[in-house]
């Protein structure tokens, strides 16, 4: 789980050359010190938002809630990845700090189909079951982590500032509010990349 967390931030990190939504200051010396600090930091990210989701689950009676139950048909699979695939690849075709919702969305749809077919953990089965207690643990911890990492790095001397362009003069800490929306998203994300990777095997037929 630690290298697959450094991986998949680096995928967002190369977005991020090209959306220009944060940049880093005060950055440690030499470059090999700085890398350490890189991996360290990084490797924390997905385990930091399982384990909050988990302890969640722990304490709230999520399991208890229950939605109407929607099939997921094949043509509800393949629009999803039709979707995740579009959502990728525009901010790389038209780079625009506006684009950031699609990065942070883009994965799931994209491999949640995936995921599904493959018989691996998925929040679109979790939906086709009516059941919300992983998806709404994710959210949650998401934004509970977000809330923590902001409120930390507001305080640091070597920390990420933002440049996203929309309510950038309300923040919370360093994070403009719109932009602080995307954590529960990001943390479905790192759920869904995890079991993809994790789930590598032929789709059943």
């Amino acid at each position: 789980m630690l290298p697959l967390s450094v991986v998949f931030w680096l995928i967002f990190e190369y977005y991020n050359l090209l959306l220009k939504g944060w940049y880093y200051i005060n950055l440690p010396h030499p470059l090999w010190l700085r890398y350490i600090g890189y991996a360290v930091a990084f490797s924390t990210i997905m385990p930091g938002l399982f384990e909050t989701a988990e302890l969640l689950q722990c304490f709230l009676k999520l399991r208890n809630l229950q939605f109407k139950k929607i099939k997921m048909t094949k043509n509800l699979l393949y629009l999803s990845m039709v979707l995740g695939t579009l959502f990728l690849a525009f901010p790389i075709i038209y780079p625009s700090p506006y684009l950031w919702a699609f990065v942070w969305c883009g994965f799931v749809f994209l491999l949640e189909p995936i995921n599904y077919l493959r018989g691996s953990p998925s929040l679109f089965r979790d939906i086709e079951d009516g059941n919300i207690e992983i998806i709404l643990s994710l959210l949650i911890g998401g934004y509970l982590c977000g809330f923590l990492w902001e409120f930390w790095n507001y305080w640091a001397y070597t920390k990420w500032i933002y440049t996203v362009p929309i309510t950038e003069n309300i923040k919370i800490f360093e994070m403009p509010l719109l932009g602080f929306l995307g954590f529960g998203p990001f943390c479905l994300e790192y759920y869904v990349m995890y079991y993809f990777i994790k789930g590598l095997k032929p789709i059943k037929t």
